[in-house]
């Protein structure tokens, strides 16, 4: 027997020793489990036994409830109590002032460094590839659709198009529709990538495929966030703000003639940056002003990270006092 065959009959049987042994070892830490299940049934059920709850699963969700139900009795008895000119520059005052604090603090203006990266023409069109800081080392990465000049004499109004949960980010084709349909009628619109969506990825695997997006990535984002005192919506909120300084830097651009749309997780973002930033002339946020108090919590359930603002419930901050903080400039909702 040559020594190449002993030597594959110990791998062999050293890998039947291994088998064997998870066999063993595998019953027990079942067994294990089930119990623990188990055990964890049988305490649910004295619950029930004991007439203390009819439905334990629901134990914490129906406190977090009817805390939400009295929040929002306060928050309608609180609207109802604004009546004249002072009541709603003090009440927009106030509810400014807890938002731009439950997102933590903002950062300073840096130079934003941008780049052109590639441009395109089409037969009606034009886009340009972008890419700026919105804090050192932040890169945003957008795509500036335009008008040709034969056919729209420059500067043009802009509009700024936050994507929802797209995980192409700005090439989901509902982007890229909207942005040429803007710029074949004279408007141009900056269609700009979230935090990992588009080409900002962070969570990537060894061969560079994005392991994590969208929304488990904003969770991602808002837990590490937390930690600094900010939200995940901060970043997003921020990235737009730098958006518009970028398109005021560009002489084919109207300064004050600079609008925000967006739809679903991009209705959020332009329903923050509408209420937020002086700038935005007009918004239209699309599927997604509800109410934090009816649809988002008795109905949908939690949001994604930037969707939850710390303690907005308790304090009366609602959807509607997104709109509320522009008046009276008048917004479009879809």
């Amino acid at each position: 027997m040559s020594l190449r065959t002993n030597k594959l009959r110990r791998i062999l049987f050293g890998a039947a020793l291994g088998v064997a042994a998870l066999g063993v070892c595998a019953v027990p830490q079942v067994e294990a489990q089930d119990a623990k299940a188990e055990q964890t049934a049988k305490k649910a059920s004295i619950l029930v036994e004991k007439g203390l709850l009819k439905d334990p699963e629901a134990m914490m969700r129906t406190k977090f409830l009817a805390e939400i139900d009295e929040a929002r009795d306060a928050w309608i008895a609180e609207y109802e109590k604004v009546e004249t000119p002072a009541d709603v520059e003090a009440y927009q005052k106030k509810k400014r002032d807890y938002f731009l604090n439950a997102l933590g603090p903002m950062w300073e203006r840096t130079p934003l460094n941008p780049q052109i990266t590639g441009r395109l023409t089409k037969e009606k069109f034009r886009v340009e590839n972008v890419i700026f800081e919105s804090q050192p080392g932040v890169y945003v990465t957008g795509a500036l659709f335009l008008p040709l000049e034969e056919r729209f004499k420059g500067p043009y109004p802009a509009m700024l198009i936050s994507c929802g949960h797209s995980t192409n980010g700005k090439a989901y084709d509902l982007y890229q529709s909207l942005g040429i349909l803007a710029a074949v009628n004279g408007l141009a619109a900056f269609v700009v990538d979230p935090i990992d969506q588009g080409e900002r990825f962070q969570h990537l695997n060894k061969a560079g495929k994005p392991t994590s997006v969208g929304v488990q990535a904003h969770n991602l984002v808002g837990a590490g966030a937390t930690l600094v005192g900010r939200n995940c919506a901060t970043f997003e909120v921020w990235d737009l703000m730098r958006a518009v300084d970028y398109l005021q830097t560009r002489d084919d651009i109207i300064p004050d003639k600079i609008g925000a749309c967006g739809t679903s997780g991009g209705g959020t973002q332009t329903a923050y940056i509408m209420s937020l930033e002086d700038r935005i002339a007009l918004a239209c946020p699309s599927c997604y002003i509800c109410s934090i108090y009816d649809d988002l919590t008795h109905n949908l359930g939690p949001q994604d990270a930037e969707q939850n603002i710390f303690g907005q419930a308790a304090f009366g901050l609602d959807h509607a006092d997104y709109l509320f903080l522009r008046a009276p400039i008048p917004t479009l909702m879809c």
